[in-house]
């Protein structure tokens, strides 16, 4: 929930969601694409829009909480699953090099370990 304090740079203008929104969103976009992408073939174009939703919120996620690791992890999965595997390499290696906010120094080794994982299955 601490990051939800960063998203206030990109929820500046008067239609943007709050920051509590904006964070919420993007990962209730990422679960329903989670989801949606296990279940049959008639689901494959809400899984679809899901997954993009999920990439603009993630993205918006990433802008405004650039120290914080957890938004970032959930974005690289999703660029995977959009078969986007550079950039999803690119958001990793920056998890694995970046000095956390200090807010956030706890749950980063855990984030960090989940990042190396899936820097690994995607050839690294």
């Amino acid at each position: 929930m601490l990051a939800l304090a960063c998203l206030l740079a990109v929820t500046s203008q008067a239609q943007a969601p709050p920051p509590d929104d904006l964070l919420l969103q993007a990962r209730s976009a990422f679960d329903a694409r989670a989801k949606a992408g296990q279940g049959k073939a008639a689901l494959d174009l809400f899984a679809r829009a899901a997954q993009q939703k999920s990439l603009d919120y993630l993205r918006k996620a990433v802008q405004g909480c650039p120290t914080n690791a957890l938004p970032r992890l959930f974005y690289a999965e999703t660029l995977k699953s959009e078969g986007q595997k550079d950039k999803a390499r690119e958001q990793l290696r920056v998890i694995l090099t970046m000095q956390p906010d200090p807010r956030w120094a706890a749950e980063h080794p855990s984030i960090c370990a989940d990042a190396e994982k899936l820097l690994k299955k995607l050839g690294g």
